[in-house]
């Protein structure tokens, strides 16, 4: 099957068309800007001409996936695009409304465009949807968190779920025994850290909103919200103003004084790096701690996101520190680099989602 992957930001629409079981996509490409509906109906028109052309039209031949950043506990699996999942989407618009006023235009326009289709929808936070109460919760008012609109989520839950999936795999293939008890590390420009038992995540670095957490590449990460009253009080900040400052000018930009990747740092070793490295090093070990004694112990590592390659280096530098203050070694831990492109998740998560909707729903 072909499946046609979009990726909606704030305001820029990637897309990619995956042909089985191919890791690159066939064609691809980037709108820069689709927000209202005339432009998303302008957009998905341009994505068709150029992925589809000589793409059989039957049903069954091609499907839609969309990645969606936000579903909250509503979305706990991928769910197929009709006029009810729109609607219960507009219900979360106050949780994320940063990113789904336009993707839910984008959606409509999808549904009423290309219904002959199905469209699977993809969300970052369903793996996360089942979080444990004391992992998801914040010790805030009770009317609060009681509603569901403050609580941790993840925010890479697509890459966590492929990764995990395939430490367990291999396991698998080696007949080891044992629950698998998983670290998954995503590097990406805002790396996230997930314990995993089973597939069953348990700890999660990041928050409410992906800004908590490890540092990235331009967001400031774990953060004294008295921090946030100081900016407001003594330097008279807005809240666009310390948006701004909180989410494009810290992390790793903060650190080392100019723009860099998460690549470029942690594969350098200029001098002028140093301190977002070991920032960056020491808060990923903190992470990975926290995620051990939540889950009781560690069998695997994965790595995964943009980044992943970087696993072959950083995944032995963390493995000695964890051996060295293990009173008892109990087992050898493997690692691994899961190097799928997130649009090739997407498509294969939206693949696995359709073989299980009875044929009348993917029918239309």
């Amino acid at each position: 099957m072909n499946v046609l992957v979009l990726n909606p930001g704030a305001r820029q629409l990637d897309f990619a068309l995956y042909s089985g079981s191919e890791s690159l996509p066939s064609r691809s490409g980037r709108i820069d800007d689709y927000r209202g509906a005339a432009m998303c109906r302008a957009a998905l028109e341009k994505v068709a001409e150029q992925c589809l052309k000589g793409i059989p039209k039957e049903p069954g031949a091609w499907a839609w996936a969309v990645r969606i950043p936000f579903g909250g506990e509503l979305f706990a699996r991928p769910a197929l695009l009709t006029v009810e999942t729109v609607r219960s989407l507009e219900t979360l618009v106050p949780l994320s409304p940063l990113h789904l006023p336009a993707i839910i235009e984008l959606l409509a326009a999808l549904n009423d465009g290309y219904a002959a289709q199905p469209a699977i929808l993809a969300f970052e936070t369903a793996f996360f949807a089942g979080l444990p109460a004391r992992e998801a919760g914040y010790a805030l008012n009770a009317e609060l968190t009681d509603a569901g609109a403050l609580r941790r989520f993840g925010y890479h839950g697509l890459f966590h779920e492929a990764a995990c999936a395939h430490a367990r795999r291999l396991q698998k293939s080696r007949r080891a025994a044992g629950t698998p008890r998983i670290l998954s590390v995503c590097l990406d420009p805002q790396p996230e850290v997930a314990a995993v038992i089973r597939d069953r995540p348990v700890m999660i670095t990041s928050g409410a909103t992906p800004l908590e957490g490890l540092p990235g590449q331009t967001t400031c990460g774990e953060l004294d919200p008295g921090i946030i009253i100081a900016l407001s009080q003594k330097m008279k900040w807005g809240p666009e103003r310390i948006n701004a400052m909180l989410t494009r000018e810290s992390g790793l930009l903060g650190l080392a004084g100019e723009r860099t990747t998460l690549g470029e740092l942690l594969a350098s070793e200029h001098y002028e790096g140093a301190l977002g490295r070991k920032v960056m090093n020491y808060r990923l070990l903190l992470a990975c701690g926290a995620g051990i004694a939540a889950m009781g112990g560690l069998s695997h590592i994965v790595f995964s996101g943009r980044y992943a390659g970087l696993g072959e280096t950083i995944g032995p530098q963390l493995i000695s520190r964890i051996m060295r203050n293990r009173p008892e070694p109990s087992g050898e831990i493997q690692q691994h680099c899961f190097r799928s492109s997130l649009g090739r998740v997407v498509a294969d998560n939206a693949m696995t989602a359709l073989m299980a909707l009875p044929e009348r729903e993917t029918a239309g």
